[in-house]
């Protein structure tokens, strides 16, 4: 079962956005906007922010990842999510979204980036309902993201 537990620990998130998106790193060199290059610092300033929330994404009490929602307007923005790696691929990232979805049901408009170049996480998004805008931003040679939105009914 997986659930969503509020945290403001930055070491343990710092240490889940690392590990979640350390093949994202080596394989981009992105090392100016990938989550594993955040510091402790900014990240302690994201976790002051009253519109933004974090969570550890659990697994039978285990720490598997994480998320952070941030409002935007009228959108809720998913910003960033990872899994660790040796989890992925179990369907918990599905049951994450949906947990976050369910536990902001108020929210009806749902927004989030991805790296356009990574099919397997588009389509996974795509999946959950998510729809491309067609707006992309480069981030630097050979990696964009891509704008995803979500209307809910």
């Amino acid at each position: 079962m997986v659930t969503l537990q509020k945290t403001q620990d930055a070491t343990v998130l710092l240490d889940l956005q690392k590990r979640s998106f350390g093949r994202l790193l080596a394989k981009y060199l992105d090392y100016t906007t990938n989550p594993a290059m955040e510091s402790v610092d900014r990240l302690q300033q994201k976790l002051a922010d009253p519109e933004r929330a974090y969570y550890l994404i659990q697994e039978d009490g285990e720490a598997v990842g994480f998320a952070c929602i941030k409002r935007v307007g009228e959108a809720l923005w998913v910003t960033p999510i990872g899994l660790l790696p040796e989890h992925c691929g179990r369907g918990l990232g599905t049951k994450a979204m949906k947990a976050l979805e369910a536990l902001y049901s108020h929210a009806t408009v749902w927004e989030l980036q991805t790296s356009q170049e990574e099919a397997a996480l588009c389509r996974f998004y795509e999946k959950l309902g998510y729809r491309s805008t067609g707006k992309t931003s480069i981030v630097k040679p050979g990696m964009n993201l891509v704008h995803y939105r979500k209307q809910m009914n």
